[in-house]
């Protein structure tokens, strides 16, 4: 009798082994059958980003993480949407977890900075940043992000300090030139702006920006020769050709080479891109009083005071423009309240004395040289 007990334990005993086995290898095939899911999605979503369907990227992460909570992937690109769609604190809080989860991840801290400067938390994104670069010295991308937050903080030696600690690294990436030139700009160094815009330019040839960044650069440091030349081209790619700018612009290369017939065509194409455009109408004044035509020079001076009355430049032309005319008592109706509330300007106290009749004909005949 006790031996039939016995047995029966046994088999029992071994019936309930073989029963949590099955329940154990159950939920193990349901874990990865999770697991599977779960990284499909994963995968459905990362397409779906790639080709812009950041909605159904986001719709997919988030199916992706109710199976598998912890599919970090997942959680990057569900971050990556949130950034696309706008929701910056909710991707930096996804994001958050996954530095958590994964703190070697350069990509997790290099994407937290991302939604932490679009959310205008640039200390914490110059943190993320910083974070990202030490475990990914390699990166340009990040020094790029890293420079651009210092910008937008308002420490723009300290981004040129940074940015040009790794120029001779840039190789192939002409993002990092533009970032240097355009820090250049903003402190004044247009030689070294033109040199950095001149090297993204020519890593990426077809990039328009890169050759509108470098005439800007070259007008503003007085190579005009190179200007005109670069807004000349410019000028020739379809989506610039409707654009008064890159006129006025070219233009003003012009009349800075002394060629102010050229000059006076390209401001007034400029003018019949855009009727209203002040700087169209002001540069075309300025050629006219460097080609002697004194008659055009204020009547377009005018317009520009129409358009603009508090142009001081387009009064100080309309001054010049009435001495040249032989207008010197109305000249001094005009330049005298620049004069005063301008005191500071050099070129306004200059101008604006009384000539006598000599010395207005003689500002007529050296007009074409005095202004610009």
């Amino acid at each position: 009798m006790a031996r039939w007990i016995f047995t029966a334990m046994v088999v029992a005993l071994l019936a309930g082994c073989q029963a949590a086995s099955q329940k154990v290898s159950k939920e193990e095939a349901y874990k990865r059958w999770y697991h599977a899911r779960s990284n499909v999605l994963c995968g459905l979503a990362s397409e779906y980003l790639k080709v812009g369907q950041v909605d159904n990227a986001a719709k997919a992460a988030k199916e992706s993480l109710a199976l598998e909570k912890d599919n970090s992937d997942a959680r990057t690109l569900l971050g990556r949407a949130y950034i696309e769609q706008g929701e910056y604190d909710s991707a930096g809080s996804e994001l958050q977890q996954v530095c958590q989860a994964r703190p070697q991840s350069s990509e997790a801290c290099y994407l937290l900075g991302v939604a932490q400067e679009k959310a205008g938390k640039f200390e914490q994104a110059l943190a993320s940043y910083r974070q990202a670069a030490v475990l990914d010295p390699q990166s340009l991308e990040t020094v790029i992000a890293i420079g651009e937050v210092l910008v937008q903080m308002g420490k723009v030696e300290e981004a040129q300090v940074e940015v040009e600690a790794r120029i001779e690294d840039a190789g192939n990436n002409p993002g990092l030139y533009e970032l240097a030139g355009r820090l250049a700009m903003m402190r004044g160094a247009y030689d070294k702006a033109q040199k950095y815009y001149q090297s993204a330019r020519a890593l990426d040839y077809k990039n328009p920006s890169y050759l509108e960044a470098l005439g800007r650069a070259q007008l503003l440091g007085g190579q005009y020769g190179k200007a005109a030349e670069s807004f000349t081209r410019l000028a020739e790619i379809p989506e610039y050709k409707t654009q008064a700018w890159v006129q006025t612009s070219l233009g003003s290369a012009l009349l800075g080479m002394k060629r102010a017939p050229a000059a006076r065509e390209a401001f007034s194409r400029a003018a019949e891109l855009e009727p209203n455009n002040a700087a169209a109408w002001l540069g075309i004044a300025k050629a006219s009083l460097a080609m002697a035509d004194g008659r055009r020079a204020l009547l377009n001076a005018k317009e520009v005071l129409k358009l603009d009355s508090t142009n001081v430049e387009a009064g100080i032309v309309l001054g010049y423009a009435l001495i040249s005319q032989g207008q010197a008592d109305q000249a001094i109706r005009v330049l005298e309240p620049l004069a005063a509330a301008n005191s500071t300007s050099g070129t306004i106290s200059a101008c604006w004395a009384r000539p006598t009749p000599s010395a207005a004909r003689r500002t007529r005949r050296h007009s074409a040289t005095a202004w610009p």
